[in-house]
């Protein structure tokens, strides 16, 4: 009788590994023998305790500046964070493009970085992106990279073993406000570039932590911030103007412009707090009230008490709320 060289050598290390001897080779390659045939240590001793593991736990890793496009600003980098498993190494996750906020100036794109970590351990990837800040380009360079890097991750979805037909956008504050644009504006060339073009920016869902939407009222509420002025961030975004003297300008940026009954939009999350000193609840009750005037999927919560960028927005309460949106809505088979 044969028997296959390699499964000899197998069969040989194994023999060795349980003769457990002092001069035994237990050295197995690793091409030669599976995570299921490689025999497990079952001696126990005495007071050590056991605890059972399933293999379908979460890790996240981390892959820093991943360069998605090179603009005559400069290259523009995305942060990922990939969840994998033991059983399934090779699993794909929904997405998560994640807009980082910063009143549209320089981004502290990691910021956030360990709270989306603890939400991509329930099984999201999640690019956070680096928009040109309005410094370098006003809007709506911010939308238009953040379509890119939708796309980007798209062609390289099987490096990052991405699920492509569940995409999503959230962003806050000023990332809110980029977030819900880049998700109702699709086939409107003006937010795009050509860039990948043969890709889809498409996405599932939007997610918006209190965004703003519509500069132009932002100092109609209380504010600890002057919106109007040409140095403030509003005017910054519109190229350095005075909002309330460049109304045209100001009018493109206005999410609720773009919003129709005849116009179909993904699922928007919208959530924010009753005390925030910067951008007022009020911007995310006029983007809840022009959707639902619009018979549009979308649902809202209110913090109340939570201030911009308050701590309660990734407590495990809003985290699940977060999270029950998502799967609400992702596509089982092929979406094209």
């Amino acid at each position: 009788m044969k028997i296959h060289k390699n499964l000899l050598i197998l069969m040989t290390a194994f023999t060795c590994y349980s003769m457990n001897s002092t001069f035994a080779d237990n050295y197995i390659p690793a091409k030669m023998v599976s995570y299921e045939a490689f025999p497990e240590y079952t001696h126990v001793d005495k007071g050590v305790q056991t605890l059972q593991t399933t293999g379908n736990e979460i890790a996240v890793t981390y892959k820093p500046n991943i360069p998605y496009v090179t603009r005559k600003e400069g290259v523009r980098n995305l942060q990922l964070l990939l969840p994998h498993t033991r059983n399934k190494p090779n699993q794909n996750y929904p997405l998560i493009v994640y807009i980082q906020g910063s009143a549209w100036l320089k981004q502290d794109i990691f910021i956030n970085q360990a709270n989306l970590a603890k939400f991509a351990a329930r099984g999201y990837a999640i690019a956070i992106v680096q928009y040109r800040e309005s410094a370098l380009a006003p809007f709506p360079a911010q939308i238009q990279d953040a379509k890119t890097a939708i796309r980007f991750m798209r062609i390289h979805a099987e490096d990052y073993h991405i699920d492509t037909n569940n995409i999503f956008v959230w962003g806050d504050s000023s990332g809110g406000h980029t977030a819900v644009m880049t998700g109702i504006t699709e086939n409107m060339p003006e937010f795009d570039t050509d860039t990948y073009a043969e890709y889809s920016a498409n996405v599932n869902a939007i997610v918006d932590v209190f965004g703003p939407t519509d500069i132009r009222k932002m100092n109609n509420f209380p504010s600890t911030w002057d919106h109007r002025e040409k140095n403030s961030p509003e005017g910054l975004f519109i190229g350095g103007n005075r909002v309330p003297d460049n109304e045209a300008q100001a009018n493109k940026t206005v999410i609720e412009n773009y919003i129709s009954k005849n116009r179909a939009i993904p699922p928007v999350l919208i959530l924010h707090g009753t005390k925030d000193r910067l951008v007022s609840y009020n911007q995310s009750e006029l983007l809840y009230e022009k959707l639902k005037e619009t018979n549009k999927d979308v649902t809202m919560y209110r913090l109340k008490g939570a201030d911009h960028g308050d701590p309660a927005f990734w407590s495990d309460e809003v985290l699940d709320k977060i999270d029950n949106f998502l799967q609400k809505n992702i596509h089982h088979g092929i979406v094209k």
